[in-house]
């Protein structure tokens, strides 16, 4: 069964409150029913950021995934329009990008991960007319 889980403000509580010093780091994981290897994680995680920086941590990490999305998006939205050799307007072309990305099911990660085909010979390998 999965454990509770914690927000990143409550984990910062938790961080704080062992530096303050007051209470040892094992009464305070077991109060919080998380293993000490979970508490350094957190503690290495979130060091000592303050709540309000998490939050804009957290809030940047959203915009950040936002703009892969978009850049994904662009490019299939570039490779699709190269393909199909016709132009239709930006608006459709995205939104046919989009509707074609989520049948496939391609994911922003996925799509900016590939990387151009290379040949053999671009490699570096013998192409057999090499001596060995």
């Amino acid at each position: 069964m999965k454990g509770k889980r914690y927000t990143t403000e409550d984990k910062i509580q938790l961080l704080r409150e062992a530096d303050r010093g007051e209470r040892a780091i094992q009464a305070i994981c077991q109060e919080a029913n998380i293993s000490e290897v979970t508490f350094h994680r957190w503690k290495k995680q979130f060091g000592h950021m303050e709540v309000n920086e998490a939050r804009r941590l957290k809030e940047l990490e959203r915009e950040n995934t936002e703009l892969k999305k978009m850049l994904a998006v662009s490019r299939f939205a570039g490779s699709a329009t190269m393909f199909s050799g016709g132009s239709c307007g930006q608006s459709a072309r995205t939104a046919d990008s989009w509707s074609a990305l989520v049948r496939m099911r391609i994911t922003a990660r996925k799509l900016l991960s590939r990387r151009p085909h290379r040949r053999r010979s671009e490699r570096g390998w013998a192409t057999g007319s090499e001596g060995v």
